[in-house]
């Protein structure tokens, strides 16, 4: 199995779309303009999923379809620590890796 993290862009969602608000209409506007559309927000994620060469690299950080360095803090072991048992909390679990 191989994991990598994705960075999916900034992508012009319909977060604020049935919002009554003139602003929220001014803000959905300017993120239509601005920022990706959810195709192309997806398209790292499907690159990743689908591209043969790929298929033994793990532990990756990718943003438009290309490796990026993660930052130092994504390498820290102590948090990553902490990430995985609060995840493990809210949702209910026991560690598997520890039973």
């Amino acid at each position: 199995m191989t994991v990598n993290a994705v960075h999916p862009g900034i992508v012009a969602t319909d977060i604020v779309v049935n919002r009554t608000n003139g602003r929220f209409q001014w803000v959905a506007s300017l993120m239509k303009i601005l920022f990706m559309t959810s195709d192309e927000g997806a398209k790292t994620n499907v690159y990743l999923a689908s591209e043969p060469s790929l298929h033994r690299t793990s532990g990756e950080y990718f943003y438009r379809c290309k490796i990026e360095p993660s930052s130092a803090e994504s390498k820290n072991l102590a948090s990553a620590n902490r990430l995985y048992d609060t995840s493990l909390k809210l949702c209910g679990l026991d560690d598997p890796l520890k039973s």
